[in-house]
């Protein structure tokens, strides 16, 4: 007996110390104080309590739903990558799986364009499906086409993101891993448009803007002014401006216009340099014109239907696609700076025109058509229109611009004159935003491709209806052309196009290109005939005449600054354009 008392008290000092691991002791011990002590059933009502208390305070920290979330032990899936609309599995348990890190989901959008007629899509992703199965979604067809599907399925996650990658790798040339080291030659490129939901489309914000139309409060502005800002960031004109300038421009659901990213526009750009360089060598290489163009086209989606893209070999060509890119990026930044003002708004309590006018920190006053301001502006649109530009235009409403964020940067060299300047509706928001800017840098610099008469710059008219014509409105409608300040010092007079006009001599601050018609001004106040309005800026009203004497190439007058800090933009014109009596 001594000797079994001291391995009692071993055995209950080991069972002691290893209470964690056995568990069926402990509940003996425990059970005997929870039937006998009211205090003890208290502590348990007490915990009942408890735990059908957090609901509401779990309600109250609820955090905002993470775009990665584990959808099963070992499974993550990714909530804002939508599955593709072709997948035959529907329902709320289909979803986009994500990689282990979480760092993103398996699903890629892919793209094939070049000169020879090959225009194709590939897309694919690899799902969560119902009833604990995986499946790698196949979508594949001929750009602009719905194209044909493919669902493998298995039970075995690992197995369907392994046909996952193995397919990314033959389409594309790259690991997935490796997938933004860059594009292989020959291969399909990854689309890197947000084309998952995160930058819905033009046409999507418009359909969202109208949804919500009901919650919008109220603008405080005047209708003139409404209207305008209406028109300019109006969704549609976006797009029909992008398909008016190069009518195979792919807009598909696959890529709709302004989800092309920055890096896109770039490479658009990159790729037209090469080819501009190309070009200006004395026997231009036809295998390097057709890889650039190859390139140009992969970056920047083109439908051609069932004919290849052609290659980018001329300077008309060069122009247009530079046209293409230059009015992408304004309507980049034309949808991002609506997207932040928009973001302004609280429960429909600020209207969002509003917030877009008040988050640019505008000041346009509208000029009343009784005022004296008003009928000079008339006048001069109507009296210097041009009988060669085959349409008639009359004055909606005008608008006069009264923006503090310029005058630190406007240089005044004397010599002011108000002069028009007319641009697609697509860039008049960005005019309006951030002022008239000399041409992008990563234009091409071929004079004959880009379009400059006289260098790259900002070019203005004495005649509205010749600066009309670059608004580029096809039928009856409404436009808008500016009228602007332009300060051109001493300006160097040219009879016909230079293209190196831009390097002025010295003592020389603008460049005018003398047409062989010019206003008459007879009648208003200055020695020349010019009106003078605030400011000593002059006015060149009357009508289109012949100059005596002049000979050159040009038909109209020229004028061309070569620093943004010599305009600023003192009225914009909205102006109805009637095809329908010429």
């Amino acid at each position: 007996m001594p000797i079994a008392r001291p391995r009692t008290r071993k055995i209950a000092t080991t069972t002691t110390t290893k209470a964690s691991k056995s568990v069926k002791p402990a509940k003996t011990l425990k059970s005997t104080p929870k039937k006998s002590g009211a205090t003890r059933v208290k502590k348990t009502e007490k915990k009942a309590t408890d735990k059908a208390k957090p609901n509401p305070k779990k309600e109250v920290k609820k955090p905002k739903p993470k775009v990665l979330r584990e959808h099963a032990p070992g499974i993550r899936v990714c909530d804002d990558v939508p599955v593709f609309e072709c997948c035959p599995v529907k329902g709320p348990m289909v979803s986009v799986l994500a990689d282990d890190v979480g760092s993103s989901a398996y699903s890629v959008m892919l793209q094939y364009d070049d000169t020879h007629n090959h225009h194709k899509y590939y897309a694919m992703q690899a799902l969560r499906l119902p009833d604990a199965k995986f499946g790698c979604l196949f979508w594949w067809g001929r750009t602009g086409y719905p194209g044909r599907k493919a669902l493998v399925k298995s039970y075995d996650k690992k197995n369907i993101i392994k046909t996952f990658c193995t397919k990314f790798h033959s389409k594309s040339g790259l690991d997935w891993a490796d997938r933004n080291l860059g594009a292989v030659h020959g291969k399909y490129r990854i689309v890197t448009a947000d084309q998952f939901g995160k930058s819905p489309s033009p046409e999507e914000k418009m359909e969202s803007q109208e949804e919500q139309q009901a919650t919008h409060a109220k603008s405080r502005l005047p209708e003139e002014l409404k209207s305008f800002l209406e028109l300019i960031t109006d969704r549609k004109m976006f797009a029909a401006g992008i398909k008016q300038i190069e009518e195979h421009y792919d807009n598909s659901e696959e890529m709709p216009i302004g989800k092309l990213t920055p890096g896109q526009l770039e490479k658009g750009y990159e790729c037209l340099r090469k080819i501009e360089a190309e070009m200006a060598k004395e026997l231009p290489c036809k295998l390097s014109l057709q890889e650039a163009s190859d390139c140009f086209y992969e970056h920047i989606p083109h439908n051609f239907g069932d004919q290849g893209p052609p290659v980018i070999d001329n300077s008309d060509l060069i122009k247009d696609k530079a046209l293409l890119l230059n009015t992408l990026a304004e309507v980049q930044i034309a949808l991002r700076r609506m997207e932040e003002a928009e973001a302004t708004e609280a429960n429909g309590m600020t209207n969002h025109i509003d917030a877009l006018y008040k988050a640019e920190k505008l000041k346009l006053e509208v000029v009343q058509p009784d005022s004296e301001e008003y009928k000079v502006i008339d006048q001069y649109l109507n009296m210097n229109h041009s009988p060669a530009h085959e349409f008639d235009m009359s004055m909606v409403t005008l608008l006069k611009v009264k923006n503090p964020k310029e005058a630190p940067y406007y240089k005044d060299l004397g010599n002011k004159m108000l002069l028009w300047h007319g641009s697609r509706l697509p860039a008049v928001f960005g005019v309006l935003a951030h002022e008239l800017q000399v041409a992008r840098p990563e234009t091409p610099n071929d004079q004959k491709a880009s379009g400059f008469m006289f260098g790259r710059g900002l070019y203005f008219a004495d005649a509205s209806s010749e600066s009309a014509v670059y608004c580029h409105i096809p039928h009856s409608g409404d436009g808008v052309l500016m009228l602007a300040e332009v300060s051109l010092g001493n300006p160097l007079e040219k009879a016909g196009p230079d293209f190196n006009a831009r390097d002025l001599p010295e003592g020389k601050d603008s460049v005018i290109g003398k047409g062989r018609k010019a206003p008459e001004c007879e009648e208003f106040d200055d020695e020349e005939g010019y009106k003078i309005m605030v400011d000593d800026v002059r006015v060149p009203i009357g009508p289109l005449k012949k100059v005596p004497g002049r000979k050159g190439k040009l038909q109209l007058n020229e004028y061309t600054v070569y620093h943004p800090n010599q305009a600023r933009i003192r009225y914009f014109v909205r102006v109805h354009f009637d095809r329908s009596t010429k």
